[in-house]
């Protein structure tokens, strides 16, 4: 087993799939390999006809996700906005349309990328911890990231505009009561233990249905929700493209221009 293999686990117990982020000296960041084996499980799990559902999680009790490697942005060069842009932002694209429902074990606090993979997931199921909180901190690292890879179109989907521009403009944290307060936790789990028995229990009632019709009723409820999913992702990678050029001190049109172009482009009916 490759190194990158075990900072990423696949596991499979009947018709329950698993992923598990296993990165704990790195507060279960993502890095760059770990996208594609990422990309790769989501596959393996998608065309697996004997799969149900699947539960992501990570390991230890501290920190469910820490988002992205922060080694990424580094530096700014159209190789590390390619693998954003689009490698990354596949792996939000991957869980939101996955056709088996998607259960987030979560027993620490989520930042960045996991919070946004929660945001898309279809179930969130959360320890009863104080010390909890959910993060899209990209506007305050450094100079300010363009929320790119899924921010935007998850926290519109699930939390809404207002709540959405809350978290993405103030880069807060949003404490555990705060964020069910929202309507964005499925199951709160006290005592914090059982929370793999919990995950484990809903799982299993999910795994009753036929892969038919639970594939049909998430992307239906999906469909509702987001009739336009596929533009928002492009919306948002366009918007980041267009950041990523200035700190490239690439020659740009001004911003007012920009906005009336992506007006133009995202709200014109064809």
């Amino acid at each position: 087993m490759s190194e990158q293999e075990e900072k990423l686990l696949l596991e499979k117990k009947g018709k329950v799939a698993y992923i598990t982020i296993n990165n704990p000296k790195k507060k279960n960041a993502i890095e760059v390999p770990m996208i594609y084996k990422f990309l790769e499980f989501l596959d393996e799990v998608d065309a697996d006809s004997k799969v149900r559902c699947l539960v992501i999680r990570s390991t230890g009790d501290d920190v469910f996700c820490a988002g992205w490697d922060l080694a990424m942005f580094e530096s700014v060069d159209q190789k590390s906005i390619d693998i954003l842009l689009n490698d990354g932002a596949r792996i939000s694209k991957k869980v939101h349309f996955l056709k088996k429902p998607v259960i987030m074990q979560i027993q620490g606090p989520a930042v960045g990328t996991g919070t946004i993979i929660s945001l898309l997931a279809d179930v969130r199921i959360v320890a009863n911890k104080k010390d909890i909180f959910f993060q899209l901190p990209e506007l305050i690292i450094g100079p300010g990231i363009f929320p790119a890879t899924g921010p935007t179109v998850g926290a519109v989907k699930l939390l809404g505009n207002a709540r959405a521009k809350d978290m993405l403009l103030t880069g807060r944290r949003v404490s555990l009561e705060e964020f069910n307060s929202w309507g964005a936790i499925n199951q709160i789990v006290d005592p914090p233990e059982d929370l793999p028995n919990a995950v484990k229990d809903y799982a299993k009632e999910l795994s009753r249905k036929s892969l038919e019709i639970l594939a049909l009723t998430k992307n239906a409820i999906n469909t509702m929700s987001t009739r336009l999913a596929n533009e928002f992702y492009n919306l948002e990678n366009d918007y980041a493209e267009y950041y990523f050029a200035g700190l490239k001190g690439e020659s740009r049109i001004g911003l007012d221009q920009f906005l009336q172009r992506m007006s133009k482009k995202y709200t014109t009916l064809n």
